[in-house]
């Protein structure tokens, strides 16, 4: 009985061994292609070098204006703007407890620092919009003429990028970073400087603007069955025409602001 025993152990042994062989010799036949596996969830930026692919990255760009349904950094970055508005601007409160969402109470009574979540936050969430921009901008100038509707897809993306970086002015002044095209291509860190060689503020309100004008020119009054949520010339000019009303404002010579009180009335007479 023993030696039975061992006599089909080793017999299990044999076809088990045989077997890891057989799969070690199959594996290294094909190469090592089976070990080179795609992260689930993430796309190549070859699978989406179509016009529908780039379609689809243009949604998540458009994705960032709806920020109130986003939690975490998106749900800072919401453009309601209604924390740094409406509570910053004492028409809401806080309520609840002394000790709850502090981040919350130190924006309400100006105690906050860079650190503030909210704060970090909305930048954060600034400035991914505006890669996510860049990104289809960038895909698109790479596609060039394989692209039958190159124009709009670019303007579609000015337009979002122009709202988030107008949004950072309201937000944290006009001597913000501006990201071009080609700093998001150089990819460097940090991409660009917020002062000049001579340590002056760079305003970036030229650059908002022509990205709205730009988008304007590129964007269809209106679009047709099935494309529904997408900019509008419309919509690009009244980002614009809100745009001058700020940049008119005087905040005492500072800032970087302008006269631009008629761009303003005529585009809005326009609209």
């Amino acid at each position: 009985m023993k030696n039975k025993f061992n006599y089909k152990n080793n017999m299990k042994k044999t076809i088990i061994y045989s077997a890891i062989a057989l799969a070690t010799l199959s594996m290294s036949s094909c190469g090592d292609d089976f070990l080179v596996i795609d992260p689930a969830g993430a796309v190549s930026e070859g699978t989406l070098t179509t016009e529908e692919g780039l379609d689809w990255v243009l949604t998540g760009a458009y994705a960032t204006l709806n920020g109130m349904t986003q939690t975490g950094w998106m749900g800072y970055a919401s453009l309601a703007n209604y924390v740094y508005g409406d509570v910053m601007g004492a028409d809401a409160n806080k309520g609840s407890i002394a000790n709850d969402q502090t981040d919350f109470t130190q924006l309400e009574t100006y105690s906050f620092n860079s650190s503030n979540g909210y704060i970090s936050g909305k930048w954060n969430g600034i400035y991914e919009s505006v890669k996510r921009a860049n990104n289809v901008l960038s895909m698109a100038n790479k596609m060039g003429d394989a692209l039958s509707n190159k124009t709009q897809i670019e303007a579609q993306a000015k337009f979002i990028k122009g709202v988030w970086l107008f949004d950072a002015i309201m937000n944290f002044g006009a001597a913000v970073p501006y990201v071009s095209l080609e700093d998001y291509e150089a990819n460097t860190d940090p991409q660009v400087t917020n002062v000049d060689e001579s340590n002056n503020y760079i305003y970036i309100w030229n650059l908002v603007a022509q990205d709205l004008k730009d988008a304007a020119a590129g964007l269809p009054a209106t679009w047709g069955d099935g494309e529904y949520g997408r900019a509008t010339s419309w919509m690009a000019k009244a980002v614009l025409a809100k745009l001058y009303l700020y940049w008119s404002s005087p905040y005492n010579g500072n800032n970087g602001t302008e006269n631009h009180w008629s761009d303003a009335k005529s585009l809005l007479e326009e609209i």
